[in-house]
């Protein structure tokens, strides 16, 4: 490989330093088993990681958070759901939508998620 021109080496660095850094600890068996599993699904070890993390975030969405992500895809608050829909529905309602990329209807609140 080529070695990189100082342009791209501030590049990298420039970018690099817009990114958080998290260490985590775990067994050298388990790094292992991280390794292989990452690497059997064709992805780095940081890209599995951060996909892990973003799919465990968005399972235990709480109603909140689910209307805050909906309101910030669609631009506004589908009022009606203030019409006695539980957490639970609200969070499976919500998360379609923004899955699917189409608001939500008041007949959403009927559907099975």
């Amino acid at each position: 490989m080529p070695e990189k021109t100082e342009a791209q080496k501030r590049a990298q660095k420039r970018y690099m330093g817009k990114l958080a850094r998290v260490e985590i600890t775990m067994t050298p068996e388990k790094q292992q088993r991280l390794r292989d599993h990452a690497e059997a699904r064709g992805e780095s070890v940081n890209g599995f990681v951060n996909r892990a993390i973003d799919e465990a975030m968005e399972r235990e969405m709480t109603a909140e958070e689910a209307i805050a992500k909906y309101t910030e895809r669609f631009g506004g608050y589908p009022a009606f759901l203030l019409m006695g829909a539980s957490d639970e529905e609200i969070v499976a309602a919500l998360t379609a939508c923004i899955e699917s990329g189409q608001e939500l209807q008041p007949d959403h609140l009927d559907a099975e998620y």
